[in-house]
């Protein structure tokens, strides 16, 4: 595997965790405006605050639980799959990266 094919995957890498953010953004925001409920559970309220950690897996158990189909919201259903793409996206970007050196020829 060349320094070019890693490079390129790099700034794949980037790339797609770029996206993650600004659609995970688009989520939260999209859930504080319009689904309140949805959004207390996922981001805590005054009296139950949650950390980082925690919010991350409240995220994770809403998208695995298809509770954004049932909000009715086609917009927030779209993110929520745009999210799940990035998400499968960085995974197999990052074990091309990390495995193929170890399995092609290494030139150099």
């Amino acid at each position: 595997m060349s320094d070019a094919v890693l490079a390129i995957l790099f700034v794949a890498l980037c790339a797609d965790i770029f996206a993650w953010i600004l659609v995970f953004r688009a989520i939260s925001r999209r859930l504080r405006e319009r689904h309140t409920q949805p959004h207390a559970i996922i981001s805590g309220t005054a009296a139950r605050r949650k950390n980082g950690m925690d919010r991350f897996f409240s995220l994770l158990t809403f998208l695995a639980n298809k509770d954004d189909a049932a909000l009715g919201d086609r917009a927030l259903t779209i993110r929520c799959i745009l999210l799940k793409i990035c998400t499968v996206l960085f995974f197999l970007i990052f074990l091309a990266m990390m495995f193929g050196p170890f399995f092609l020829r290494l030139k150099g």
